[in-house]
């Protein structure tokens, strides 16, 4: 198992109107798959929307988030920093990282 890290962060969220046709959108609390663009590796993030109760598909919005990277991706996510959001492997949306806390390396010793 590779090393991981963890950070809180505000983020832009866009939801791909196409991708999402039919769906209501996206929850507060949602936990989606999200992906490098040009990996076929996933990480963990769960989203939440402080200011409203959905993300509408075709909308963006600013919000916040958890996310579990790998700790050799750590140096990636700056501010600017995109990504997709994914359903399974089919890209339903866009994430750009606005501003990040600490990220912190997660220790495991069960392993």
């Amino acid at each position: 198992m590779k090393p991981a890290s963890e950070f809180s962060a505000t983020i832009l969220l866009t939801l791909d109107a196409e991708a999402m046709a039919g769906r209501p959108g996206y929850s507060s609390g949602v936990r989606a798959n999200h992906r490098i663009p040009g990996r076929e590796d996933f990480f963990a993030g769960a989203m939440f929307f402080p200011d409203r109760e959905w993300v509408r598909p075709g909308e963006t919005a600013e919000v916040s988030g958890n996310f579990r990277i790998y700790s050799d991706d750590v140096d990636k996510f700056v501010p600017g920093f995109q990504w997709h959001v994914c359903e399974a492997d089919k890209i339903v949306g866009l994430v750009e990282l606005i501003d990040r806390g600490p990220i912190t390396k997660i220790v495991r010793d069960d392993l």
